[in-house]
């Protein structure tokens, strides 16, 4: 490893993301589903449209686009990803879960979703951020809703499924294999 390139590539952090994904969503009033991956030799960012319908379409998406990269051989080893897009949530209600998709939830709220996984430490973080429109349906205000580390056992299938797809398309594990369910 070139040691003198790495230091030349500073590491992004997830508040410079998370800022910048703020702006480009009151500036643009939407922000398309980004993927942003970083290696010890190159960033990518790469703008995922459309985005599939399913949850199982957009992991075999995720796969893909990591084994892709990986085959490119452009980014050199895996450092981190964040995944940055729009979703709709629903809550629970006097501790009822919801029994309807947020899609057909009349009470959904409308989220800007912005994840990252560091690959060495096997960690990530995610904040889901409040999209609140006027009447026009332009973007006036974004509350942060909550932000949290995720545990190594936490549950993010779409970052799972882009580092297995990388680790594919590498032939050969990230950092020995990635176990941690993210």
């Amino acid at each position: 490893m070139d040691k003198d390139r790495d230091k030349r590539l500073p590491t992004l952090s997830f508040e410079q993301v998370a800022q910048l994904a703020r702006e480009i969503l009151l500036q643009q009033g939407s922000h398309l589903p980004t993927l942003i991956v970083e290696g010890h030799n190159q960033m990518v960012v790469s703008h995922l449209t459309p985005l599939e319908d399913t949850h199982e379409g957009r992991a075999q998406q995720m796969f893909s686009a990591g084994y892709v990269l990986a085959e490119a051989n452009v980014i050199g080893v895996l450092k981190q990803v964040f995944f940055v897009c729009e979703a709709w949530m629903s809550f629970a209600t006097e501790g009822k879960m919801p029994t309807l998709p947020p899609s057909e939830d009349p009470s959904r709220k409308e989220v800007l979703m912005i994840s990252n996984l560091k690959v060495q430490e096997q960690t990530g973080k995610v904040a889901i951020l409040e999209m609140l429109r006027n009447e026009a349906g332009d973007v006036t205000e974004i509350r942060e809703f909550q932000e949290h580390l995720m545990a190594t056992h936490a549950d993010s299938p779409l970052l799972t499924a882009f580092i297995h797809g990388f680790d594919a398309g590498m032939n050969t594990p990230v950092n020995g294999g990635f176990d941690a369910k993210l």
